[in-house]
């Protein structure tokens, strides 16, 4: 029999007194299930909160490391914008430029209640699978890490 993560059996207080770590990501203090994990030479962070209704709202998000500078490579940086362009486009994968010029991935899927840990493995599994030829490429056009500034 799988166990399932649907708080409202077990639930006996408030969620709104617990302490927020400033470390981690937005609702990750709400969140029913967080997982950090290292896949592909990158750390993700999986939430899986409440939805609205009878659903489960289910956010990956990575720091993909920094867009290069145009003296380290027009081209690369002209290739990644092409990219965070292609995931604009109504995929459930998101790459955004941040304003440190870092690049973060955000992958968000919506799983029906009650949720099994398969399903949530599965969910996350799912996603990070439809991000991987994004991260392939985005890999291939950043500089290498010893000729980059570090940028704070």
């Amino acid at each position: 029999m799988q166990c399932d993560f649907d708080p409202d059996r077990y639930e006996t207080g408030s969620r709104g007194d617990r302490a927020r770590n400033p470390g981690t990501p937005v609702g990750a203090a709400d969140a029913l299930v967080h997982l950090h994990f290292d896949w592909r030479s990158h750390w993700f962070d999986a939430v899986l909160k409440r939805g609205g209704g009878h659903v489960r709202d289910l956010t990956v998000t990575s720091d993909l490391g920094l867009m290069p500078y145009s003296a380290e490579g027009l081209q690369r940086r002209i290739n990644i914008f092409a990219i965070l362009r292609a995931t604009r486009g109504g995929f459930p994968i998101r790459i955004d430029l941040t304003e440190r010029q870092g690049l973060k991935l955000t992958a968000r899927a919506t799983l029906p209640n009650p949720v099994t840990a398969r399903a949530a493995i599965a969910g996350v599994t799912t996603l990070l699978a439809q991000a991987r030829p994004y991260l392939d490429m985005i890999q291939l056009m950043q500089p290498v890490s010893n000729s980059v500034r570090i940028r704070h």
